[in-house]
């Protein structure tokens, strides 16, 4: 990337939308956050390859920057980021795929053309918010999803981050319906409390399911397939304070429970919960801003995760704290800043078949050589 605002802007943007779309396949997460306009293109290609929401940061708009005079192509991104009433249309058509060669020998019967596919939904979404009093703002929405499949499972046979993993050119979108009531409640000057309750029922939700053929004859495949219903409902309490000036105390508390409702492939699956959802996590940091420097120490704990879709194996609940420090000199042009990730060198697992590289050192430093 050029870095800065260069001539070919939306080309740069274009290549980190990419670029986004990529790591949103290979990593796993919980929530999506684009800042401003330049990245809402990356946040809704992240979200439409992993389902997971998406969060807006918003200064401004282009009707605000630009006093009425907007760009149409500024304002179709900011549109397709915001837009509360949805339109998808995909069309699968003209796919193939092809395996050659001694180390994808594992692959090759399922070289050939695949079938066409095409889907389209509205997705609406609404809320409402009402604040009683100065300290308490409550609201209740309601949002449908839709997602199609990204092209990787529906036409390419290889790995993926659960392993070997078989196209499957039938995989037909999923839609999920999600209900959710919250509030933030200003407990005193410095102590905010933000509690939400969400409940979603989730229709041919993607998931991936082992195919019961084995990879060299002892590795799980898997295909990411349909299933009929899922249900996931849960709650989230952010608790943030602030004793003193520079310093910033959070905590936050997330239950989720998972369970396949119903599954017409594999009645036996119903009832269980779904892969990589721990029931309980807990997070928070400690943030001091001061004039000398700045640290931070943050943490996050997750609990059992299944890693079968039949439950029968797990992967421990584990921690992870990690500490930054960092510092600007000469008027802010230079900003130097180094961080601790897992400091106590906890090896967990991640997947059943991925370890934790365990602790690492990042040392980050920065130049502004733009003029004041």
């Amino acid at each position: 990337f050029a870095g800065g605002y260069p001539s070919n802007l939306h080309d740069e943007i274009n290549n980190f939308s990419i670029i986004a779309g990529v790591v949103a396949r290979q990593q796993q997460f919980d929530i999506i956050h684009a800042h401003d306009w330049l990245t809402y293109p990356a946040g809704v290609h992240a979200k439409m390859v992993s389902g997971k929401p998406l969060c807006i940061h918003v200064h401004a708009t282009d009707f605000d920057r630009s006093r009425g005079k907007v760009n149409p192509t500024v304002y179709a991104m900011e549109k397709n980021g915001m837009d509360s009433l949805r339109y998808d249309n995909a069309f699968f058509h003209k796919g193939w795929f092809e395996a050659s060669g001694e180390n994808v020998t594992d692959f090759n019967s399922y070289n050939g053309t695949l079938n066409n596919n095409r889907w389209d939904n509205f997705s609406p979404r609404i809320a409402l918010r009402y604040n009683p009093i100065s300290a308490v703002s409550v609201y209740l929405s309601y949002a449908q999803g839709f997602r199609a499949s990204i092209l990787d499972d529906l036409c390419r046979s290889g790995w993926m981050w659960v392993g070997p993993k078989i196209a499957n050119p039938r995989l037909g979108p999923e839609k999920i319906n999600n209900y959710e009531i919250g509030g933030k409640f200003q407990l005193r000057p410095n102590l905010t409390l933000s509690p939400a309750f969400y409940y979603a029922k989730g229709k041919d939700f993607l998931y991936y399911v082992a195919t019961g053929e084995k990879l060299w004859g002892k590795i799980d495949t898997y295909q990411r397939q349909n299933i009929s219903k899922v249900e996931l409902k849960g709650l989230e309490a952010d608790l943030d304070y602030i004793p003193i000036s520079g310093l910033r105390i959070n905590i936050n508390y997330s239950y989720n429970h998972t369970a396949i409702k119903d599954f017409d492939k594999k009645p036996e699956l119903n009832g269980k919960a779904l892969t990589y959802a721990p029931k309980h996590q807990i997070k928070g940091y400690l943030l001091w801003t001061g004039k000398t420097i700045d640290a931070m120490i943050r943490g996050r704990y997750k609990t059992k995760q299944y890693t079968t879709e039949d439950n029968a194996s797990s992967i421990d609940g584990f921690g992870v704290w990690d500490a930054q420090l960092s510092k600007r000199f000469f008027r802010n042009r230079l900003y130097v800043s180094g961080e601790i990730l897992n400091i106590f060198n906890n090896r967990h697992m991640n997947t059943k078949d991925y370890r934790s590289a365990g602790r690492l050192a990042n040392i980050k430093l920065a130049v502004n050589i733009n003029k004041d």
